[in-house]
């Protein structure tokens, strides 16, 4: 039983991964009519998937912070995290974040550069912007070839009404970048 659940949860996953919404779609609907029926985390993880579907991230956030009350994963929290930051609540998100923080800088590549930029974005939703900077300052190698660091830097002195060290930052920006002539 639980087998067959899974791999059909599974395979609506990866549907969406994959960006192919109707097969999703119906793979969620034949997930619904199975006949054993779901446990309360399977349809949690139903509820989260229909609700990515449907664009609803308020359902998103209410799936995933009812699985953290029942398994405060790391993923779990980072997915809550997220949504909460797409919702313009870093009163939810920030507490999250912080929580999956541990679990996500044992990470590499996009998984912690992902978790990173939700932080760095929750804490400046939140006006935290001394917490986004030091997080930024704590984690640039993380950034490294990603594209963000410079622009969030500059976020974050503005934030902190540092006009003279985005002005230093960003000219030792413009020092070491070539202009659009190779200049």
């Amino acid at each position: 039983r639980v087998e067959w659940e899974v791999a059909h949860q599974l395979l609506g996953r990866q549907y969406l991964n994959a960006g192919e919404f109707a097969r999703a779609d119906s793979m969620m609907r034949k997930i619904e009519r199975l006949p054993q029926g779901l446990s309360a985390v399977e349809r949690l993880n139903l509820e989260y998937a229909k609700a990515e579907l449907d664009g609803d991230i308020t359902g998103l956030l209410r799936a995933q912070q009812q699985l953290v009350a029942r398994d405060s994963s790391a993923l779990a929290l980072s997915l809550t995290g997220e949504a909460a930051v797409w919702l313009l609540r870093p009163d939810l998100a920030v507490p999250a974040l912080e929580r999956s923080a541990p679990t996500f800088a044992l990470m590499r590549g996009r998984a912690m550069l992902g978790n990173i930029s939700l932080m760095v974005e929750a804490y400046h939703e939140a006006g935290s912007y001394d917490r986004e900077l030091r997080t930024l300052l704590d984690q640039e190698a993380a950034f490294l070839n990603s594209g963000e660091f410079h622009g969030r830097m500059l976020r974050a002195y503005a934030g902190l009404a540092r006009s003279g060290q985005a002005l230093a930052f960003t000219d030792s920006m413009l020092a070491v970048r070539d202009d659009s002539l190779g200049t």
